[in-house]
């Protein structure tokens, strides 16, 4: 695996906006908007001598947020891949745009013709990044079906749903936008993009179990900016250095010899002295208490129908109650666990 770093960059600022990044592969997003991308389209080749000359190592490409179906979408995609190409870059990433129930498949038609003609113009990889929103023009399952090459964005997707594609499009992800939505103790509610700490180790351990070997890119909110390149050398010097220096295969125990090794520290265990019991237990309580406290916390997801339907979770503010649901006619509900939020959630909703 390789690791980058996404980084915003303007047309007008670049030299500001990639200051200390020599030597850190990044995903270099150009301007979101697409009249400030076209406004400034003239200053790409500026943007190239700086980056070829500062020695910044751009594995991907961020296009600005035009739409996929555009009439006009050569005439902002072309510049956008041929830049990428010049700056060496492998991937260009496209977000599919939102649309009208009523329109939708007509413009997907649209979408995919502009996809395949950029595509045979293009020595990039052009990539579709994944929406849960069902009225995307082109949503991660359509991407499947129309085997297009896939980014996976760990924010934009519920938990179950991003392991549901790694398991069934692995070798259709073309990158992944690495980053956690969970609850924000500083917002007070669930946050999209936040540093990488529980979840998104396990989508790559899931991505390296199938010999996964694609740009990872750490995409975090602008508070959080802080944490992105030491996170980035955390997580290179835990999965690609184990994907560069595999460890010689190792034949797994029989079972025989597990259920040997079980019966032995049974065994062991069940002779200790008390006292050394209560300092085992006491042991294990110190270890895992955390470790309930964070799943707790940040790991626990509401229902997707939940967030459809416009409800937001919060710390609850009433005595004896640790959360609460806010829904959009203002009215809340205060709980205590998981199973309790999700009865109240059903008796609501349906």
């Amino acid at each position: 695996m390789k690791f980058s770093i996404r980084r915003d960059v303007s047309l007008t600022s670049y030299a500001r906006d990639l200051s200390g990044l020599e030597g850190i592969p990044i995903e270099l997003a150009l301007p979101y908007k697409l009249e400030d991308f076209l406004a400034g389209m003239d200053r790409l080749d500026d943007l190239t001598a700086f980056v070829l000359s500062h020695n910044i190592i751009v594995n991907s490409v961020h296009a600005p947020q035009g739409r996929l179906s555009d009439e006009a979408f050569m005439s902002w995609a072309r510049p956008t891949v041929q830049f990428a190409e010049r700056v060496g870059a492998a991937v260009v990433v496209f977000h599919p745009e939102s649309t009208a129930k009523t329109e939708r498949i007509n413009l997907q038609v649209i979408a995919l013709a502009n996809l395949k003609r950029l595509k045979r113009e293009a020595s990039v990889t052009v990539a579709v990044e994944t929406f849960g929103n069902a009225k995307r023009v082109l949503t991660p399952e359509e991407t499947i079906k129309f085997k297009l090459p896939m980014i996976l964005d760990t924010s934009h997707l519920f938990v179950p749903r991003i392991f549901e594609i790694i398991q069934t499009y692995h070798s259709g992800i073309v990158g992944v936008h690495l980053s956690e939505m969970r609850y924000d103790d500083a917002a007070g509610h669930d946050l999209p993009h936040l540093p990488v700490a529980s979840y998104g180790i396990e989508v790559l351990e899931a991505l390296r179990a199938r010999g996964w070997d694609g740009n990872v890119t750490l995409e975090y909110l602008p508070q959080y900016h802080d944490r992105l390149i030491p996170d980035r050398a955390v997580l290179e010097e835990l999965f690609a250095a184990q994907l560069d220096n595999p460890s010689p295969p190792v034949s797994p125990p029989s079972l025989e010899d597990i259920l040997a090794a079980k019966k032995a520290e049974r065994e062991r265990l069940r002779k200790l002295p008390f006292e050394e019991k209560i300092v085992l237990v006491e042991k294990m309580r110190t270890y895992l208490e955390p470790l309930f406290a964070r799943h707790d916390k940040d790991s626990w997801t509401m229902p997707e129908k939940a967030f459809l339907a416009g409800v937001s979770r919060h710390r609850s503010e009433k005595k004896g109650f640790k959360w609460c649901y806010l829904f959009p006619n203002g009215r809340k509900v205060h709980f205590n666990t998981k199973e309790e939020g999700d009865a109240l959630l059903q008796a609501e909703l349906g």
